[in-house]
């Protein structure tokens, strides 16, 4: 399982949506729009625009974005139900420990 922590992939924050312009694959995971079609306007057409996350999107304008929406319960239902329930009892786990 690799993550953007993981590697030197980048990280972009909201204040700094237009430094997406440098990149050739942008990847939202963010279901709040979040690309404006001013920002989206800026993006050099070469530049793939993938959505996971679910409706509302990330992208104000979605025509030039390929929408994968719950891409890994679609292909990797079990592996992604793993990863979730992984999740839940670090948080869980985390909780228990601040309440001590």
């Amino acid at each position: 399982c690799v993550s953007v922590a993981d590697t030197s992939y980048p990280k972009v924050s909201f204040a700094n949506l237009e430094s997406v312009c440098d990149y050739d694959i942008v990847i939202n995971t963010v279901p709040a729009n979040i690309f404006t079609c001013e920002v989206i306007d800026k993006i050099p057409k070469s530049t793939l625009l993938v959505e996971l996350a679910s409706f509302p999107y990330g992208f104000e304008n979605m025509s030039r974005v390929h929408i994968a929406s719950a891409l890994p319960g679609k292909y990797l239902p079990t592996s992604a139900s793993l990863v979730v329930f992984d999740t839940i009892c670090k948080i869980l786990s985390a909780n228990r420990t601040e309440e001590l």
